[in-house]
Formats: C-alpha cells, sequence, structure tokens
C-alpha cells in the first residue's frame, strides 16, 4: 500500500451530517454535499473529506456520526443546507487506494496495522477519506490517518 505523510493544516469546511450506521447513510449524505457543492461551484475542484466521527466497535451504530464535507473559503457566508466545520490540522499518513468498494474495504481491514508496522503513533482526531477530483478522475482516492511526528527529529 502507497503511504506518505503530509502535513494538512486547518481547512474550513461546509458539511452535511448522518447518524446511524455507517454505509448506505454515508452514500446519500456525501450525494447530498456533492449536489450541494456542485450548485455552489465548488466541485469540481474541491477537496472532499468523509469523516467518521465515532467508532464503531465501542459507539452503538444508531448513534455513529458521518460527515460528508468540502473545504471551502473562510469568508463563504454557508446557507442553511450545511454545517460549518473546521478540518483538523497535524500530520497523517496518507494512503492511495481504489475507489471501489472492495478496495476501500480492504484498505480501512489493514491501514491501522501498516500504520503499526512502519513504526509511527495514531495520533488524535478521527481518520479521514480524502478525495479530488485529480485522484477520482483515476478511480483512487486517500485515506489520512491521523500521526504523531517527534518535531525534534
Amino acid at each position: 500500500m502507497n503511504m506518505t505523510i503530509e502535513y494538512l493544516p486547518a481547512y474550513p469546511l461546509a458539511y452535511k451530517r448522518a447518524v446511524g450506521p455507517y454505509g448506505i447513510g454515508n452514500v446519500s449524505v456525501m450525494t447530498e454535499l456533492k449536489a450541494w457543492a456542485q450548485a455552489h461551484d465548488l466541485f469540481e475542484e474541491g477537496v472532499i473529506f468523509g469523516i467518521p466521527q465515532d467508532n464503531p466497535t465501542v459507539t452503538l451504530p444508531e448513534d455513529c456520526r458521518y460527515d460528508a464535507a468540502i473545504v471551502v473559503k473562510k469568508e463563504m457566508k454557508l446557507d442553511e443546507a450545511v454545517q460549518a466545520g473546521i478540518f483538523a490540522a497535524g500530520h497523517y499518513a496518507v494512503f492511495q487506494v481504489d475507489h471501489t468498494e472492495q478496495g476501500l474495504s480492504e484498505a480501512w481491514a489493514t491501514i491501522y496495522d501498516h500504520l503499526a508496522a512502519t513504526g509511527l503513533s495514531l495520533g488524535q482526531g478521527a481518520t479521514v477519506e480524502r478525495y479530488c477530483s485529480k485522484l477520482v478522475s483515476q478511480h483512487l482516492c486517500e485515506i489520512c490517518v491521523p500521526i504523531v511526528i517527534d518535531e525534534g527529529e
């Protein structure tokens, strides 16, 4: 699995949230966000994040929160169709994966073992899926895992 390390800045976000078991609700809210982004001329060059907010092994499925988010300009006035948020800045291990159900499922099943094998430590915050048009057109996306970087190195 291809992995790079990136520092991602704090991005202002517009997002829509689904609450319930991860799966079909995620797809639905992502479709709604894409339609909103398209209507606001943000979709073509936008960076979209899929952000699972809860660990389904410790949170009841009906309480799991998933945010479909797109990076917006800080000064953009958002309408009532979306909520405003901030992407958590930090260092991330970025894994490029096939943008298919199977590719994503396999990546999610192995990504933390791969991270542990590299000697990197898991950081605070959510592991996210990142979608940009350049990669999606090649049937690829990225999973970004927050990591701890020793600034003294």
